[in-house]
C-alpha cells in the first residue's frame, strides 16, 4: 500500500494461515529504511488502518532512526515521527514484532506495538544509536580532542557494538524468544492463533485521543 510514498517503509496486507494481518517493514533500499517524515505518516495511517478494521500487525524491523539532516528538520520529521509512536502505542489489535537486524534511537519505538509478541533473529542489533556513523556524530568533540583519535574512536565502537547484541536480551526476557530465522512463520502462526482465540469480545470503534 502506498508504495511510492515513503518508500523506506513497506505496509501491506497479507494472510497468515487463511487469517488477514497487516505487515510493516524498512525497506533498506531507500534511505537505509531510515524514518522520514512521509515514512511515519505512512506508519501512522497504516495503523491507524489496521486498527479500525481490528486486524493483527506484524512488525518487521531494521530500523536505523530518523532520517536527519535539513530537509528533515523542515519536513517536520520529528513531529510526524512522535506521531507514528503515539498512533503504535494507542494501537488496540494484536501485535507480533519480528527484529530482523538494527532497532535504533526513537523511531524503533514506531515498530513495536503494546504487549507485543518479540522475536528476535541472531542478526539483531539494538542501541541508542548504530555504530557505523553514529559514534563519530555523537562522540565527535570527544573524539577530536583524545591523543589518538583513531583509538578513541574504535575503543567507543567497540563499546556500543558489545551492548547491542541480542543475547543478552534475549536472557534478560525484553524479547520473547532469539529463533533461527527459519521458524519465522510458524512461531507467527503460532502466535495468531492463540490471538484470535483470546478474544473475547466483539470489537468496537476505534477512537484515538490527542497527538502531536
Amino acid at each position: 500500500m502506498s508504495r511510492k510514498y515513503g518508500p523506506s517503509l513497506i505496509t501491506g496486507l497479507a494472510r497468515l494461515n487463511g487469517e488477514s494481518v497487516g505487515v510493516i517493514g524498512n525497506d533498506c533500499l531507500y534511505y537505509a529504511g531510515a524514518m522520514t517524515a512521509a515514512a511515519a505518516q505512512k506508519m501512522r495511517r497504516f495503523v491507524d488502518f489496521c486498527n479500525s478494521f481490528h486486524l493483527p500487525i506484524i512488525s518487521f524491523v531494521d530500523e536505523p532512526g530518523f532520517m536527519i539532516g535539513p530537509d528533515s528538520e523542515a519536513a517536520g520529521t520529528i513531529r510526524h515521527g512522535t506521531a507514528a509512536i503515539s498512533a503504535v502505542l494507542q494501537s488496540r489489535v494484536p501485535w507480533a514484532c519480528v527484529q530482523v537486524l538494527k532497532a535504533f534511537g526513537v523511531a524503533a519505538q514506531a515498530h513495536f506495538g503494546p504487549d507485543a509478541y518479540m522475536l528476535n533473529w541472531p542478526s539483531a542489533a539494538s542501541g541508542a544509536l548504530p555504530v557505523e556513523g553514529g559514534v563519530a556524530v555523537a562522540f565527535g568533540r570527544e573524539i577530536a580532542a583524545a591523543e589518538d583519535p583513531a583509538a578513541k574512536q574504535k575503543q567507543l565502537e567497540d563499546m556500543l557494538a558489545a551492548s547491542q547484541s541480542p543475547f543478552p536480551r534475549a536472557e534478560g526476557l525484553s524479547v520473547h524468544e532469539l529463533i533461527d530465522p527459519r521458524e519465522t512463520r510458524p512461531k507467527l502462526i503460532h502466535w495468531l492463533q492463540l490471538a484470535l482465540n483470546a478474544r473475547t469480545d466483539t470489537p468496537t470503534l476505534y477512537l484515538t485521543g490527542m497527538r502531536p
